[in-house]
């Protein structure tokens, strides 16, 4: 199983809602290079190149539910 710290889990759904990380980093109130940190902390962690892969993987492993939406 895959452990996702709150602040992962944040940026994760920020990326399935298809925000960039400038987006992210405003939203969040913390600085883009966080932002980028916790995306690299995503695809290592999900063992994947693309942010599409991470975004596929969490659907399969439920942690993305089907109506993610948080526009």
């Amino acid at each position: 199983m895959i452990s996702l710290t709150p602040r992962e889990l944040q940026v994760l759904n920020f990326v399935a809602n298809e925000y960039s990380n400038l987006q992210i980093a405003e939203k969040l109130n913390i600085s883009k290079s966080s932002v980028d940190k916790y995306r690299r902390n995503l695809l290592w962690k999900f063992n994947c190149k693309n942010s599409a892969g991470v975004i596929r993987k969490a659907f399969e492993l439920d942690i993305l539910p089907l109506n993610h939406n948080q526009r």
